[in-house]
C-alpha cells in the first residue's frame, strides 16, 4: 500500500509494472549558504526507476538549533511517473547576533515503492554568519584601534584635538 499524507495512492502505480526500482537520493551531501539569503533550498533526485514513490525527510540540529537559526521541517517528497527531481526549502533565520559557523542536517527515510542511496541519504547544510565575518574583519583590523582612538577623542575634546592628532601623525 502507497500512502502520501493519509491518503491512498496505490492505484497510481500499475501492478504490473516491470521497471527498475527508483533510488532517491539528495543531490549534494553538503551545501553552504549565508544567513542573510532567507533560505536554502535542496534538491533531491531520482536515478532509475519511473513508478511514482514517496519519501520523508526531517531536519535534525547540528550546531545550529531549530527555532533559533532555521525553521525545522519534516514531511513527504511525492514523486509522480516521470519526475526526476523535487526540491526542499528550509527557512533561515536571520538575526543580527555575531555568531561562528553553524549547521543542521536534513535526511531522508522511509522510502515507499523506491530505495535511498544511503551514502546520499543526508545533507549538511552550513549556515555562514553575515554578521560575524563583517565585525570579526572590523575588529581584527588596525583601523579599528585608531578609530576608537579618535571617537573617543573627539567626544572628550572636540573637534580641535582630533584634528591636531590626525595632522601630527
Amino acid at each position: 500500500k502507497l500512502v502520501s499524507y493519509g491518503i491512498d495512492v496505490s492505484a497510481l502505480v500499475e501492478k504490473n509494472d516491470t521497471q527498475e526500482v527508483s533510488v532517491i537520493s539528495m543531490k549534494k551531501s553538503s551545501v553552504d549558504i549565508k544567513e542573510e539569503a532567507g533560505y536554502v533550498r535542496l534538491t533531491v533526485k531520482r536515478k532509475q526507476g519511473d513508478a511514482p514513490c514517496i519519501v520523508f525527510f526531517s531536519t535534525s540540529d547540528g550546531t545550529a538549533h531549530a527555532g533559533a537559526d532555521y525553521l525545522p521541517q519534516t514531511g513527504h517528497l511525492f514523486f509522480l511517473r516521470g519526475q526526476k527531481s523535487k526540491d526542499i526549502k528550509i527557512l533561515i533565520i536571520d538575526d543580527e547576533k555575531a555568531e561562528r559557523q553553524k549547521s543542521f542536517y536534513v535526511t531522508l527515510s522511509q522510502p515507499q515503492n523506491c530505495m535511498i542511496k544511503e551514502s546520499k541519504a543526508k545533507t549538511k547544510v552550513r549556515i555562514y554568519d553575515d554578521d560575524f565575518e563583517l565585525w570579526g574583519e572590523i575588529k581584527r583590523s588596525n583601523a579599528y584601534g585608531i578609530l576608537e582612538f579618535g571617537l573617543i577623542s573627539y567626544a572628550l575634546f572636540g573637534n580641535e584635538a582630533v584634528m591636531s592628532f590626525l595632522l601630527s601623525n
